[in-house]
């Protein structure tokens, strides 16, 4: 089926951002890659692999159609040809309907926290990571510009410094900002630093980013508990709702104090049951009872904290396996990418779209 040309609505705000995966269909037995591992939701599209340039057209024209006019892509080596950074570049860098759509990166250092993957330590991967976004990506006419710097998001800062420390961050950062000023560029960077720990710590922290925001707070709302020794949270969405305009009400206070951006996140909703039975989690969190209008409270909750940069970041358009999906599902349809429509979008003429979507039916 031809995908009809989109017709973006505009937006009350600049950017509507959502983590855009990439790793579907790119290897098995992997989380967020393998459809075989089942999902709570399955895409009106089908269990497609998002190499797919024509998937991406869809996307695209269900996103813009709907507010959404940033992905941001998760990245672990794109200098290595990984599977999920190839399904990037053959599928959403070659989509004919890319010019609708913005994108900037995420760097996922993670997998190095513990060990060296490839015959290479995590600060020759941070240099060589933000030497290739540089070099193939920040020359893209598409990629995303704030204060005429690229966007970069850093992943999991948070629990970086937890783990290693205030000074082996601070290393982190600036092997970013420098290898990127060695290639011309001074990079706008996002630190993934919203928790619910509050403390005076954070500010050496925030002091080291342009801006702040998070990929995710599962814990928002509601305390972890550890039957088992398993470190798990199974309380419902309407915790994690508040909890997200509390943690947007507290980290937005706590950038303009350091005099930095604050961008808030949204979520609609979160469920890793299936990962935990697989023996793929050592971990368990499931918001209970997510529905289309909680997410709306949500995304009205936190709205009013997207000012400079007018700017929200979603979690995410298509984690089907950790329940986190604004993609249309046989399930929910479009129900929650409506939300994201009628909150952050200027209403469109009665009847829109104009064109046929692809629907649960097909």
């Amino acid at each position: 089926m031809l995908v009809p040309i989109p017709k973006p609505v505009r937006t009350t705000v600049d950017y509507v951002a959502a983590y855009y995966l990439t790793g579907w269909g790119a290897a098995r037995g992997q989380r967020s890659a393998d459809w075989a591992l089942g999902t709570d939701y399955h895409s009106l599209l089908g269990e497609y692999n998002s190499a797919d340039p024509h998937l991406a057209d869809w996307h695209i024209k269900m996103a813009v159609e709907n507010g959404v006019n940033v992905f941001m892509v998760p990245s672990s080596r794109p200098a290595a040809h990984w599977r999920w950074e190839t399904n990037f570049e053959n599928g959403l860098l070659k989509a004919k309907y890319l010019e609708y759509v913005n994108f900037a990166m995420m760097f996922n250092n993670e997998p190095w926290w513990d060990q060296s993957l490839g015959g290479i330590t995590k600060e020759e991967l941070t240099v060589e990571t933000m030497n290739y976004f540089a070099q193939k990506y920040f020359t893209h006419p598409r990629y995303l510009f704030i204060e005429y710097k690229p966007v970069v998001v850093l992943y999991h800062a948070f629990i970086y410094h937890d783990r290693f420390g205030l000074e082996a961050l601070k290393r982190l950062v600036s092997d970013l900002r420098e290898t990127a000023r060695s290639n011309g560029y001074k990079v706008y960077l996002i630190g993934d630093v919203m928790n619910t720990w509050h403390s005076e710590r954070l500010g050496p922290m925030i002091e080291l980013f342009d801006a702040i925001s998070s990929y995710n707070i599962l814990n928002a709302g509601s305390k972890w508990t550890h039957p088992g020794g398993k470190p798990t949270v199974v309380a419902p969405y309407s915790e994690m709702v508040s909890g997200y305009i509390q943690e947007s009400t507290y980290f937005a206070g706590l950038a303009k104090q350091y005099g930095k951006a604050f961008i808030p996140p949204a979520i609609p909703g979160f469920d890793n049951s299936r990962m935990q039975k697989a023996g793929i989690d050592n971990w368990l969190v499931v918001r209970t009872e997510p529905t289309p209008a909680k997410f709306r409270e949500m995304l009205e909750g936190v709205r009013g904290f997207a000012l400079v940069p007018s700017m929200i970041i979603l979690e995410a358009w298509n984690e089907f396996q950790e329940g986190t999906v604004l993609e249309p599902t046989k399930e929910n349809s479009y129900l929650y990418l409506e939300q994201v429509r009628d909150v952050f979008g200027v209403r469109p003429p009665e009847g829109w779209p104009p064109h046929a979507y692809p629907v649960a039916a097909r």
